[in-house]
């Protein structure tokens, strides 16, 4: 087996605490807490919220927890739980810049049925419980306007991705914390972020997809595909500019044969931009290639992107650690 290359090694402090535009105003934001911090008869069970009728998942909430939601929404705002259609809400005017804290207490009403309690808190009773609670406090984006089930509500904040990779293999990798709606197709796995209440030209796209190499003998010859063939794959429009690129030798799991991180950075154009202003797009993808019993070749890629105004988008550096840090997750199994 081939090692390309040894893993980059990048400093933490690249790494973003709250998934948006780099220049995000933070005062637009206000802060919902859910606390699930008082034990329950459901310990091992997550606890769904539901923001704004079926609009998408707010928080998954594990026992023995605390989450922070930041969300640009404001105005009246229903949460609700739905556990086999027994239903409880809770509705707050959220006003920039306030926080809020929401009780989760799972009861059963009765053999059968089981609802999810919700109880907004007095703000000293909020703020005491979360000084108390000793564990990590878990930071989410809610991310709005996608509206009903294109979210993939069952698969929201999953801790490990399982996506096909073979009849007899599939690959399993962590997400990162952006990546809060999945979407998911026959050849392609994609998370989105996109939040017209922040901003009309800011995106992220990340996931998985397959890629056409289906046969590589040699770590220069992976190279060459990747130069020649992937890195002109990756530009969606005619009139894409290709500013940069660069391609990294990277280590990789025993399973596979090459890898290789490629980073981008290209001039698009928005059709969200009705005058037709270039936008700037950075991407940071890392390419695999490996073989199965029978020989038979496989090549995939796992990526992250920004797309928006240059002074919205992270550094390079930023995401790459980000993928690295998925990456570090990645593995491939034997069904």
């Amino acid at each position: 087996m081939v090692l390309c290359g040894m893993a980059l090694q990048l400093q933490s402090q690249t790494k973003r605490s709250i998934p948006g535009p780099a220049n995000l105003d933070t005062a637009r934001l206000c802060i919902v807490y859910f606390l699930r911090d008082i034990p329950d008869e459901f310990p091992h069970n997550w606890l769904g919220v539901i923001i704004n009728n079926n609009h998408g998942m707010c928080v998954k909430s594990k026992g023995n927890s605390i989450t922070a939601v930041h969300t640009a929404l404001t105005g009246p705002t229903t949460f609700h739980t739905n556990i086999d259609n027994a239903r409880d809400e809770v509705t707050i005017d959220l006003i920039p810049g306030n926080t809020y804290y929401i009780g989760l207490n799972p009861i059963r009403i009765s053999d059968q049925n089981i609802l999810g309690k919700l109880t907004l808190l007095e703000p000293p009773d909020g703020h005491n419980r979360i000084h108390r609670f000793s564990a990590p406090i878990e930071q989410r984006y809610c991310i709005m306007p996608f509206d009903g089930d294109t979210d993939f509500l069952e698969n929201v904040y999953s801790d490990t991705v399982h996506w096909f990779a073979s009849n007899d293999y599939e690959y399993r990798f962590t997400p990162l914390h952006s990546w809060e709606i999945i979407l998911r197709s026959t050849l392609k796995t994609v998370f989105t972020f996109h939040n017209t209440i922040l901003s009309a030209t800011y995106s992220e796209v990340g996931g998985i997809r397959y890629e056409a190499l289906s046969k590589c003998k040699t770590s220069a010859e992976f190279e060459t595909y990747v130069r020649e063939k992937f890195i002109p794959s990756t530009l969606s429009q005619k009139q894409d500019i290709l500013l940069s690129s660069e391609i990294i030798p990277l280590k990789h799991p025993s399973e596979l044969e090459y890898a290789m991180l490629i980073t981008t950075e290209t001039n698009t154009i928005s059709e969200e931009i009705k005058d037709e202003k270039a936008l700037v797009m950075r991407a940071v993808y890392i390419v695999f290639y490996w073989k199965d019993d029978k020989e038979k070749g496989h090549t995939a890629s796992i990526y992250n992107s920004e797309r928006g105004m240059k002074e919205e988008l992270h550094s390079l550096s930023t995401l790459k650690q980000e993928l690295l840090e998925s990456w570090e997750s990645f593995r491939l199994v034997k069904n």
